[in-house]
Protein backbone atom coordinates (compact mmCIF):
# COMPACT_ATOMS: atom_id res chain seq x y z
CA UNK A 1 0.00 0.00 0.00
CA UNK A 2 1.24 3.77 -0.76
CA UNK A 3 2.21 5.50 2.14
CA UNK A 4 2.58 9.23 1.19
CA UNK A 5 4.41 9.60 4.86
CA UNK A 6 7.36 7.17 4.08
CA UNK A 7 8.19 9.63 1.69
CA UNK A 8 8.61 12.67 4.17
CA UNK A 9 12.27 13.52 4.67
CA UNK A 10 11.79 14.55 7.92
CA UNK A 11 10.20 11.00 9.14
CA UNK A 12 12.53 9.12 11.43
CA UNK A 13 12.18 5.67 9.82
CA UNK A 14 13.79 3.79 7.10
CA UNK A 15 14.38 5.09 3.99
CA UNK A 16 12.63 2.63 1.68
CA UNK A 17 14.66 2.34 -1.27
CA UNK A 18 12.54 -0.57 -2.83
CA UNK A 19 9.92 1.88 -3.38
CA UNK A 20 12.00 5.06 -4.27
CA UNK A 21 13.88 2.74 -6.61
CA UNK A 22 10.19 2.23 -8.72
CA UNK A 23 9.03 5.75 -9.13
CA UNK A 24 12.76 6.87 -9.59
CA UNK A 25 13.00 3.71 -12.64
CA UNK A 26 9.89 5.02 -13.68
CA UNK A 27 10.59 8.62 -14.11
CA UNK A 28 14.26 7.63 -15.87
CA UNK A 29 12.37 5.32 -18.52
CA UNK A 30 9.78 8.34 -19.21
CA UNK A 31 12.98 10.96 -19.55
CA UNK A 32 14.35 8.07 -21.76
CA UNK A 33 11.39 8.07 -24.03
CA UNK A 34 11.37 12.10 -24.41
CA UNK A 35 13.17 13.05 -27.70
CA UNK A 36 14.00 9.36 -28.84
CA UNK A 37 13.73 10.66 -32.34
CA UNK A 38 15.39 13.80 -32.26
CA UNK A 39 18.90 14.58 -34.22
CA UNK A 40 21.68 13.36 -32.45
CA UNK A 41 23.07 16.90 -32.55
CA UNK A 42 21.98 18.49 -28.91
CA UNK A 43 24.87 18.15 -26.98
CA UNK A 44 28.40 17.33 -27.80
CA UNK A 45 26.99 16.83 -31.46
CA UNK A 46 30.38 16.59 -32.83
CA UNK A 47 31.21 12.89 -30.83
CA UNK A 48 27.94 11.47 -31.10
CA UNK A 49 27.89 11.81 -34.96
CA UNK A 50 31.41 10.77 -35.28
CA UNK A 51 30.48 7.65 -33.10
CA UNK A 52 27.35 7.03 -35.74
CA UNK A 53 29.43 7.67 -38.41
CA UNK A 54 31.36 4.73 -37.62
CA UNK A 55 28.06 2.50 -37.58
CA UNK A 56 26.60 4.16 -40.60
CA UNK A 57 29.69 2.81 -42.95
CA UNK A 58 29.45 -0.46 -41.36
CA UNK A 59 26.27 -1.08 -42.84
CA UNK A 60 27.42 0.63 -46.18
CA UNK A 61 30.58 -1.32 -46.50
CA UNK A 62 30.76 -3.80 -43.86
CA UNK A 63 32.79 -4.74 -40.94
CA UNK A 64 36.65 -3.29 -40.95
CA UNK A 65 38.84 -2.90 -38.09
CA UNK A 66 40.28 -0.10 -38.87
CA UNK A 67 37.02 1.34 -39.62
CA UNK A 68 35.82 4.75 -41.87
CA UNK A 69 35.13 7.39 -39.95
CA UNK A 70 34.85 9.80 -43.13
CA UNK A 71 35.62 13.14 -41.79
CA UNK A 72 39.38 13.79 -42.60
CA UNK A 73 40.11 12.66 -46.25
CA UNK A 74 41.45 9.74 -47.64
CA UNK A 75 41.99 6.70 -47.08
CA UNK A 76 39.12 7.77 -43.92
CA UNK A 77 40.37 5.68 -41.45
CA UNK A 78 40.60 7.52 -38.18
CA UNK A 79 40.02 4.94 -35.39
CA UNK A 80 40.52 5.26 -31.61
CA UNK A 81 38.33 2.75 -29.23
CA UNK A 82 37.39 -0.06 -30.78
CA UNK A 83 34.55 -0.31 -32.38
CA UNK A 84 31.90 -2.92 -30.21
CA UNK A 85 29.30 -0.36 -29.40
CA UNK A 86 29.52 1.01 -33.51
CA UNK A 87 28.73 -2.89 -34.07
CA UNK A 88 26.18 -3.38 -32.07
CA UNK A 89 23.98 -0.42 -33.15
CA UNK A 90 24.96 -1.33 -36.66
CA UNK A 91 23.78 -4.79 -36.27
CA UNK A 92 20.30 -3.51 -34.16
CA UNK A 93 19.53 -1.43 -37.15
CA UNK A 94 20.16 -4.35 -39.45
CA UNK A 95 17.11 -6.71 -37.81
CA UNK A 96 15.14 -3.62 -36.50
CA UNK A 97 15.23 -1.68 -39.66
CA UNK A 98 14.85 1.50 -36.75
CA UNK A 99 16.38 5.08 -37.60
CA UNK A 100 20.47 4.63 -36.63
CA UNK A 101 20.14 7.31 -34.13
CA UNK A 102 17.13 5.47 -32.25
CA UNK A 103 18.95 2.68 -32.44
CA UNK A 104 22.44 3.55 -31.08
CA UNK A 105 20.34 5.43 -28.22
CA UNK A 106 18.37 2.38 -27.39
CA UNK A 107 21.67 0.08 -27.14
CA UNK A 108 23.39 3.29 -24.51
CA UNK A 109 19.84 3.00 -22.16
CA UNK A 110 20.09 -0.65 -22.31
CA UNK A 111 23.66 -1.09 -20.88
CA UNK A 112 22.55 1.48 -18.35
CA UNK A 113 20.02 -0.49 -17.12
CA UNK A 114 22.18 -3.40 -17.10
CA UNK A 115 24.47 -1.17 -15.28
CA UNK A 116 21.56 -1.26 -12.47
CA UNK A 117 21.51 -4.71 -12.21
CA UNK A 118 24.70 -5.47 -11.51
CA UNK A 119 24.68 -2.63 -8.92
CA UNK A 120 21.98 -4.40 -7.52
CA UNK A 121 23.94 -7.24 -7.28
CA UNK A 122 27.41 -5.89 -5.20
CA UNK A 123 25.80 -6.43 -1.94
CA UNK A 124 26.25 -10.25 -2.19
CA UNK A 125 30.05 -9.69 -2.86
CA UNK A 126 30.71 -6.47 -0.47
CA UNK A 127 29.09 -6.91 3.23
CA UNK A 128 26.52 -3.80 3.50
CA UNK A 129 27.39 -2.53 0.17
CA UNK A 130 24.55 0.15 0.14
CA UNK A 131 22.87 -1.14 -3.94
CA UNK A 132 19.53 0.08 -3.75
CA UNK A 133 20.66 3.98 -2.11
CA UNK A 134 23.45 4.06 -5.22
CA UNK A 135 20.73 2.77 -7.95
CA UNK A 136 18.39 5.54 -6.75
CA UNK A 137 20.90 8.28 -6.99
CA UNK A 138 22.04 6.41 -9.84
CA UNK A 139 18.30 6.67 -11.41
CA UNK A 140 18.39 10.28 -10.48
CA UNK A 141 21.90 12.02 -11.69
CA UNK A 142 21.67 14.43 -14.34
CA UNK A 143 24.82 12.61 -15.96
CA UNK A 144 23.21 9.00 -16.22
CA UNK A 145 19.54 10.81 -17.52
CA UNK A 146 21.13 12.93 -20.18
CA UNK A 147 24.28 11.21 -21.51
CA UNK A 148 22.55 7.83 -21.25
CA UNK A 149 20.43 8.30 -24.13
CA UNK A 150 23.04 9.63 -26.37
CA UNK A 151 24.75 7.66 -29.19
CA UNK A 152 27.92 7.11 -27.37
CA UNK A 153 29.85 4.66 -25.99
CA UNK A 154 29.83 5.81 -21.99
CA UNK A 155 27.44 3.60 -20.74
CA UNK A 156 28.85 0.31 -23.00
CA UNK A 157 32.13 1.11 -21.51
CA UNK A 158 30.89 1.70 -18.24
CA UNK A 159 28.64 -1.36 -18.19
CA UNK A 160 32.07 -3.75 -18.88
CA UNK A 161 33.61 -1.62 -16.51
CA UNK A 162 31.63 -2.17 -13.61
CA UNK A 163 31.02 -6.37 -14.86
CA UNK A 164 34.59 -6.26 -14.41
CA UNK A 165 34.58 -5.36 -11.07
CA UNK A 166 32.00 -7.69 -9.86
CA UNK A 167 33.20 -10.77 -11.52
CA UNK A 168 36.78 -9.32 -10.21
CA UNK A 169 35.14 -8.81 -6.60
CA UNK A 170 33.72 -12.41 -6.82
CA UNK A 171 36.64 -14.25 -7.81
CA UNK A 172 38.70 -12.54 -5.23
CA UNK A 173 35.98 -13.73 -2.44
CA UNK A 174 35.61 -17.06 -4.24
CA UNK A 175 38.69 -18.28 -6.56
CA UNK A 176 36.55 -19.75 -8.97
CA UNK A 177 38.05 -20.05 -12.26
CA UNK A 178 34.75 -19.37 -14.30
CA UNK A 179 34.85 -15.81 -12.44
CA UNK A 180 38.77 -15.49 -13.17
CA UNK A 181 37.81 -16.18 -17.15
CA UNK A 182 34.83 -13.46 -16.75
CA UNK A 183 36.98 -10.98 -14.96
CA UNK A 184 39.76 -11.31 -17.96
CA UNK A 185 36.78 -10.36 -20.87
CA UNK A 186 35.23 -8.21 -19.24
CA UNK A 187 38.67 -6.49 -18.67
CA UNK A 188 39.43 -6.70 -22.22
CA UNK A 189 36.16 -5.24 -23.58
CA UNK A 190 36.52 -2.24 -20.85
CA UNK A 191 39.99 -1.55 -22.60
CA UNK A 192 39.40 -1.65 -25.63
CA UNK A 193 35.79 0.17 -25.66
CA UNK A 194 37.24 3.40 -23.86
CA UNK A 195 40.77 3.05 -21.79
CA UNK A 196 40.04 6.30 -19.73
CA UNK A 197 36.27 4.81 -18.01
CA UNK A 198 38.71 1.15 -17.73
CA UNK A 199 41.27 3.33 -16.49
CA UNK A 200 39.10 4.49 -13.28
CA UNK A 201 37.91 0.67 -12.78
CA UNK A 202 41.42 -0.15 -12.75
CA UNK A 203 42.30 2.31 -9.69
CA UNK A 204 39.17 0.88 -7.61
CA UNK A 205 40.58 -2.61 -7.98
CA UNK A 206 44.09 -1.71 -7.04
CA UNK A 207 42.85 0.04 -4.23
CA UNK A 208 40.56 -2.26 -3.19
CA UNK A 209 43.64 -5.03 -3.39
CA UNK A 210 45.50 -2.87 -1.16
CA UNK A 211 42.73 -2.49 1.06
CA UNK A 212 42.31 -6.04 1.52
CA UNK A 213 45.91 -6.90 1.90
CA UNK A 214 45.99 -4.30 4.93
CA UNK A 215 42.95 -5.50 6.42
CA UNK A 216 43.91 -9.49 6.17
CA UNK A 217 47.80 -9.12 6.31
CA UNK A 218 47.93 -12.60 7.42
CA UNK A 219 45.89 -14.71 4.24
CA UNK A 220 47.86 -12.45 1.97
CA UNK A 221 50.19 -15.22 0.90
CA UNK A 222 47.08 -18.16 0.37
CA UNK A 223 45.40 -15.31 -1.51
CA UNK A 224 48.69 -14.83 -3.66
CA UNK A 225 47.37 -16.76 -7.09
CA UNK A 226 44.33 -14.70 -6.93
CA UNK A 227 46.18 -11.51 -6.77
CA UNK A 228 48.57 -12.58 -9.58
CA UNK A 229 45.84 -13.42 -11.37
CA UNK A 230 44.45 -9.98 -10.85
CA UNK A 231 47.43 -8.40 -12.18
CA UNK A 232 47.94 -10.32 -14.73
CA UNK A 233 44.79 -9.67 -16.25
CA UNK A 234 45.15 -5.69 -15.47
CA UNK A 235 48.85 -5.83 -17.41
CA UNK A 236 47.60 -8.00 -20.40
CA UNK A 237 44.26 -5.84 -20.88
CA UNK A 238 46.65 -2.94 -20.91
CA UNK A 239 48.72 -4.75 -23.19
CA UNK A 240 46.45 -5.17 -25.86
CA UNK A 241 44.92 -1.46 -25.99
CA UNK A 242 48.20 -0.39 -26.11
CA UNK A 243 48.71 -2.78 -29.29
CA UNK A 244 45.46 -1.42 -29.92
CA UNK A 245 46.04 2.12 -29.76
CA UNK A 246 49.53 1.52 -32.34
CA UNK A 247 47.72 0.14 -34.84
CA UNK A 248 45.19 3.22 -34.76
CA UNK A 249 48.11 5.54 -35.11
CA UNK A 250 49.27 3.97 -37.66
CA UNK A 251 45.87 4.10 -40.15
CA UNK A 252 45.64 7.85 -38.85
CA UNK A 253 48.83 8.57 -39.94
CA UNK A 254 47.66 7.58 -43.70
CA UNK A 255 46.09 10.76 -44.09
CA UNK A 256 47.33 14.14 -44.16
CA UNK A 257 44.98 15.77 -41.49
CA UNK A 258 44.39 12.24 -39.55
CA UNK A 259 48.14 12.59 -38.49
CA UNK A 260 47.21 15.26 -36.10
CA UNK A 261 45.25 13.02 -33.87
CA UNK A 262 47.72 10.24 -33.14
CA UNK A 263 47.82 9.80 -29.82
CA UNK A 264 51.03 10.97 -29.30
CA UNK A 265 49.42 14.43 -30.86
CA UNK A 266 47.01 14.85 -28.44
CA UNK A 267 48.66 13.48 -25.24
CA UNK A 268 49.20 16.60 -23.73
CA UNK A 269 45.96 17.71 -24.55
CA UNK A 270 43.94 15.06 -23.13
CA UNK A 271 46.42 15.05 -19.50
CA UNK A 272 46.76 18.84 -19.23
CA UNK A 273 49.37 21.45 -18.56
CA UNK A 274 50.15 20.28 -14.24
CA UNK A 275 49.70 23.98 -14.00
CA UNK A 276 46.54 24.33 -14.85
CA UNK A 277 45.47 22.14 -12.18
CA UNK A 278 46.10 24.69 -9.94
CA UNK A 279 43.97 27.21 -11.24
CA UNK A 280 40.78 27.54 -9.62
CA UNK A 281 39.22 28.21 -12.62
CA UNK A 282 39.49 25.46 -13.87
CA UNK A 283 38.50 23.01 -11.17
CA UNK A 284 34.97 25.24 -10.91
CA UNK A 285 34.70 23.64 -14.56
CA UNK A 286 35.01 20.56 -13.34
CA UNK A 287 33.09 20.20 -10.31
CA UNK A 288 30.33 22.35 -12.75
CA UNK A 289 30.10 19.67 -15.18
CA UNK A 290 29.71 16.84 -12.65
CA UNK A 291 26.91 18.53 -11.54
CA UNK A 292 28.73 18.84 -8.05
CA UNK A 293 28.68 15.67 -7.13
CA UNK A 294 32.73 15.73 -7.62
CA UNK A 295 32.71 18.36 -4.60
CA UNK A 296 29.68 17.15 -2.42
CA UNK A 297 32.04 13.94 -2.84
CA UNK A 298 35.50 15.75 -1.56
CA UNK A 299 33.58 17.26 1.24
CA UNK A 300 32.18 13.77 2.56
CA UNK A 301 35.73 12.51 2.21
CA UNK A 302 37.15 15.45 4.42
CA UNK A 303 34.75 14.73 7.28
CA UNK A 304 34.91 11.03 6.40
CA UNK A 305 39.14 11.53 7.56
CA UNK A 306 38.69 12.95 10.53
CA UNK A 307 36.82 9.50 11.89
CA UNK A 308 39.73 6.99 13.26
CA UNK A 309 40.68 3.65 11.68
CA UNK A 310 38.74 4.70 7.92
CA UNK A 311 40.49 3.15 5.91
CA UNK A 312 40.13 0.16 7.29
CA UNK A 313 36.00 0.38 8.25
CA UNK A 314 34.70 2.63 5.71
CA UNK A 315 35.23 0.95 1.85
CA UNK A 316 33.09 4.05 0.79
CA UNK A 317 37.24 5.54 0.83
CA UNK A 318 38.08 2.76 -2.18
CA UNK A 319 34.73 4.45 -3.93
CA UNK A 320 35.76 7.80 -3.82
CA UNK A 321 39.61 8.16 -4.16
CA UNK A 322 38.74 5.63 -7.86
CA UNK A 323 36.39 8.28 -8.39
CA UNK A 324 38.39 11.31 -8.03
CA UNK A 325 41.14 9.38 -10.43
CA UNK A 326 39.53 9.92 -13.52
CA UNK A 327 39.53 14.09 -13.68
CA UNK A 328 43.13 14.14 -11.79
CA UNK A 329 44.64 12.11 -14.51
CA UNK A 330 42.80 12.98 -17.62
CA UNK A 331 42.49 16.31 -16.67
CA UNK A 332 41.65 18.68 -19.41
CA UNK A 333 39.47 15.72 -20.88
CA UNK A 334 37.12 16.34 -17.94
CA UNK A 335 37.25 19.59 -18.00
CA UNK A 336 36.11 19.96 -21.50
CA UNK A 337 33.75 17.34 -22.04
CA UNK A 338 30.40 17.03 -19.88
CA UNK A 339 29.97 13.10 -20.88
CA UNK A 340 33.65 12.19 -19.58
CA UNK A 341 32.13 12.30 -15.74
CA UNK A 342 29.84 9.44 -17.13
CA UNK A 343 32.88 7.10 -16.29
CA UNK A 344 33.76 8.18 -12.42
CA UNK A 345 30.26 9.70 -11.41
CA UNK A 346 29.22 5.81 -10.12
CA UNK A 347 32.07 5.33 -8.45
CA UNK A 348 31.52 9.28 -6.37
CA UNK A 349 27.63 8.29 -5.93
CA UNK A 350 28.90 4.87 -4.77
CA UNK A 351 30.92 6.61 -1.59
CA UNK A 352 28.35 9.10 -0.70
CA UNK A 353 25.34 5.64 -0.73
CA UNK A 354 27.57 4.85 1.98
CA UNK A 355 28.02 7.46 3.70
CA UNK A 356 24.11 8.04 3.57
CA UNK A 357 23.58 3.91 4.81
CA UNK A 358 26.26 4.60 7.50
CA UNK A 359 25.00 8.19 9.12
CA UNK A 360 23.42 7.00 13.01
CA UNK A 361 19.77 9.04 12.79
CA UNK A 362 16.78 7.80 10.04
CA UNK A 363 16.14 11.40 10.45
CA UNK A 364 19.49 12.80 9.23
CA UNK A 365 19.78 9.83 6.90
CA UNK A 366 16.52 11.23 4.91
CA UNK A 367 17.52 14.23 4.67
CA UNK A 368 20.84 14.13 3.02
CA UNK A 369 19.12 11.59 0.67
CA UNK A 370 15.95 13.86 -0.31
CA UNK A 371 18.93 17.02 -0.25
CA UNK A 372 21.04 14.78 -3.32
CA UNK A 373 18.27 14.04 -4.92
CA UNK A 374 16.83 17.36 -5.18
CA UNK A 375 20.34 18.65 -6.17
CA UNK A 376 20.20 16.73 -8.96
CA UNK A 377 17.19 17.17 -10.61
CA UNK A 378 17.66 20.79 -10.29
CA UNK A 379 20.89 20.49 -12.19
CA UNK A 380 18.90 18.33 -14.81
CA UNK A 381 16.18 20.59 -15.27
CA UNK A 382 18.28 23.21 -15.39
CA UNK A 383 20.99 22.32 -17.46
CA UNK A 384 20.33 19.48 -19.63
CA UNK A 385 16.04 19.52 -19.99
CA UNK A 386 16.24 22.07 -22.81
CA UNK A 387 18.67 20.40 -24.85
CA UNK A 388 16.87 16.77 -23.98
CA UNK A 389 13.59 18.00 -25.23
CA UNK A 390 13.85 20.09 -28.27
CA UNK A 391 15.65 19.25 -32.06
CA UNK A 392 18.34 20.63 -33.14
CA UNK A 393 18.17 20.41 -36.98
CA UNK A 394 20.31 23.18 -38.13
CA UNK A 395 23.09 21.72 -39.20
CA UNK A 396 20.68 18.90 -41.02
CA UNK A 397 19.61 21.41 -43.43
CA UNK A 398 22.86 21.93 -44.31
CA UNK A 399 23.29 18.14 -44.63
CA UNK A 400 20.29 17.66 -46.53
CA UNK A 401 21.43 20.00 -48.84
CA UNK A 402 24.45 18.37 -49.85
CA UNK A 403 22.86 15.13 -50.01
CA UNK A 404 20.41 16.15 -52.56
CA UNK A 405 22.92 17.69 -54.85
CA UNK A 406 25.16 15.29 -54.67
CA UNK A 407 26.26 11.57 -55.33
CA UNK A 408 27.07 8.71 -53.21
CA UNK A 409 30.47 8.72 -54.46
CA UNK A 410 31.01 12.60 -54.47
CA UNK A 411 33.11 14.01 -52.05
CA UNK A 412 32.84 17.36 -49.77
CA UNK A 413 34.85 20.04 -48.24
CA UNK A 414 33.37 21.37 -45.13
CA UNK A 415 34.67 24.54 -43.26
CA UNK A 416 33.42 26.61 -40.45
CA UNK A 417 32.46 23.09 -38.25
CA UNK A 418 36.47 22.34 -37.65
CA UNK A 419 36.48 18.42 -37.60
CA UNK A 420 33.12 17.86 -36.50
CA UNK A 421 31.08 14.66 -38.23
CA UNK A 422 27.51 16.34 -38.29
CA UNK A 423 27.45 17.24 -42.07
CA UNK A 424 29.01 13.65 -43.34
CA UNK A 425 26.87 11.75 -41.07
CA UNK A 426 23.29 13.30 -41.73
CA UNK A 427 24.13 14.19 -45.55
CA UNK A 428 25.56 10.17 -45.82
CA UNK A 429 28.73 11.79 -47.99
CA UNK A 430 32.54 11.29 -47.24
CA UNK A 431 33.05 14.78 -46.36
CA UNK A 432 36.58 16.46 -45.11
CA UNK A 433 35.75 18.60 -42.34
CA UNK A 434 38.94 20.91 -42.40
CA UNK A 435 39.66 21.42 -38.56
CA UNK A 436 40.39 25.18 -37.83
CA UNK A 437 44.18 24.94 -37.10
CA UNK A 438 44.66 23.75 -40.98
CA UNK A 439 42.73 27.00 -42.35
CA UNK A 440 46.02 29.14 -42.25
CA UNK A 441 47.58 26.81 -44.63
CA UNK A 442 44.13 26.42 -46.84
CA UNK A 443 43.93 29.84 -47.20
CA UNK A 444 47.76 30.48 -48.04
CA UNK A 445 47.85 28.03 -50.71
CA UNK A 446 44.56 25.87 -51.42
CA UNK A 447 46.18 24.29 -54.65
CA UNK A 448 48.73 22.82 -51.99
CA UNK A 449 46.73 22.04 -49.37
CA UNK A 450 44.15 19.74 -51.59
CA UNK A 451 47.29 18.29 -53.01
CA UNK A 452 48.11 17.15 -49.53
CA UNK A 453 44.81 15.82 -48.83
CA UNK A 454 45.66 12.76 -51.61
CA UNK A 455 41.73 12.58 -51.99
CA UNK A 456 39.69 12.54 -55.12
CA UNK A 457 36.12 13.02 -56.12
CA UNK A 458 36.37 16.62 -53.99
CA UNK A 459 33.49 17.85 -56.28
CA UNK A 460 31.65 20.06 -53.23
CA UNK A 461 32.57 22.95 -50.83
CA UNK A 462 30.02 23.60 -48.12
CA UNK A 463 31.06 26.75 -46.35
CA UNK A 464 29.21 26.97 -42.20
CA UNK A 465 28.45 29.99 -39.48
CA UNK A 466 30.80 32.39 -39.65
CA UNK A 467 32.97 30.88 -42.42
CA UNK A 468 30.21 31.82 -45.44
CA UNK A 469 31.25 35.38 -45.63
CA UNK A 470 34.43 34.25 -47.01
CA UNK A 471 33.21 33.01 -50.35
CA UNK A 472 34.41 36.08 -51.56
CA UNK A 473 37.89 36.33 -50.05
CA UNK A 474 41.11 35.76 -52.69
CA UNK A 475 41.55 32.55 -51.48
CA UNK A 476 38.23 30.99 -51.69
CA UNK A 477 37.86 32.03 -55.49
CA UNK A 478 41.27 30.02 -56.02
CA UNK A 479 40.01 26.95 -54.49
CA UNK A 480 36.72 27.31 -56.59
CA UNK A 481 38.86 27.42 -59.73
CA UNK A 482 40.83 24.47 -58.77
CA UNK A 483 37.79 21.70 -57.79
CA UNK A 484 35.63 23.49 -60.79
CA UNK A 485 33.03 24.95 -58.27
CA UNK A 486 30.14 26.21 -60.45
CA UNK A 487 27.09 26.20 -58.54
CA UNK A 488 25.96 28.42 -55.54
CA UNK A 489 22.99 27.09 -53.46
CA UNK A 490 21.95 28.26 -49.65
CA UNK A 491 20.50 25.65 -47.38
CA UNK A 492 17.11 26.32 -45.48
CA UNK A 493 18.01 28.16 -42.89
CA UNK A 494 20.66 30.38 -44.53
CA UNK A 495 23.11 28.74 -42.14
CA UNK A 496 25.05 26.85 -44.73
CA UNK A 497 26.17 27.66 -48.51
CA UNK A 498 26.77 24.66 -50.81
CA UNK A 499 29.11 25.32 -54.25
CA UNK A 500 29.24 22.71 -56.38
CA UNK A 501 30.99 21.57 -59.58
CA UNK A 502 27.30 20.85 -61.40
Amino acid sequence: MFNIKSFFPFSDTPIDYSKVFKILLGFHILLMCLGLTNLITDEHGFRQTQTALTSLFFLKEGFKVDYITPVLGAPWTIPFEFPVYQYVVAILQKITGLHLDICGRLVSISCFYLIIVIVQRLNTVIKEFPSKALACLLLCNPLYIFWTRTFLIESMALLYSVAFIYFFLCFHIKENKIYGLLMFIFALLASLTKITTFFVAVVFVVLYLAKSAWEDRASIRAKYLRIVSVILTLCLSVLVQLVWTKNCDAAKIRSYLGNSITSKSLQSWNFGEVNTRFEFENWNEIFYKSGYVFLLAILVLMIALMYKNIFVKRTFIVFLLAGFSGPLVFFNLYKVHSYYHYANTLFLLAGLAFCISSLKFFKIQRIAFTLIVLMNLTYYFSEYYISHRNNNNDIATSALCLKTNSHQEDVALVIGMDWGSEIPYYSERKCICIPEQFLPELENSPELFIEKLKTKNIKHVLLRNHRMSEIDKPYFQKLKTILNLKTQRMDDKGKGILISNN
